[in-house]
């Protein structure tokens, strides 16, 4: 979230538009709800970031800033929602001890609350397009 805020309010999507963030080892769940804290603070206090063109959350969902997920997060659909479905990307936790691939991307897979294109664009299509694959 630190890092989120130091990167949003120091301009860098801004002065960099090309760059590509991504925010991995924390999933996905905490971006709306912080993306929203972010706005609020904007909204109050924008002359302390005058590199600014738009709301904090508006960069985020701009295509340059990707967010990991795991398999299991109950927040997954909202941060789907929220942060968009372009922005998240699938996280193995390989090779963590409490990983679970490669049966995390079955789980994903046969999630009920995320639909297809969802999926095909968490399993790889973001991915692709954050390295440039």
């Amino acid at each position: 979230m630190r890092q989120l805020t130091s990167v949003i309010f120091e301009g860098i999507p801004e002065r960099f538009p090309d760059v590509r963030i991504a925010f991995l080892e924390a999933g996905c769940g905490w971006a709306p709800y912080w993306m929203e804290r972010m706005d609020d603070e904007y909204a109050k206090r924008a002359p302390e970031a005058p590199v600014l063109k738009k709301k904090p959350s508006e960069y985020c969902r701009s295509g340059n800033i990707y967010f990991s997920c795991e398999a299991d997060e109950w927040l997954l659909p909202q941060a789907v929602k929220l942060v968009g479905e372009n922005q998240i990307v699938y996280a193995s936790d390989f090779p963590h001890w409490d990983h679970s691939w490669p049966a995390s991307i079955d789980e994903i897979r046969q999630r009920g609350d995320i639909n297809d294109k969802q999926k095909q664009k968490i399993l790889a299509d973001n991915a692709k397009r954050l390295y440039k694959l």
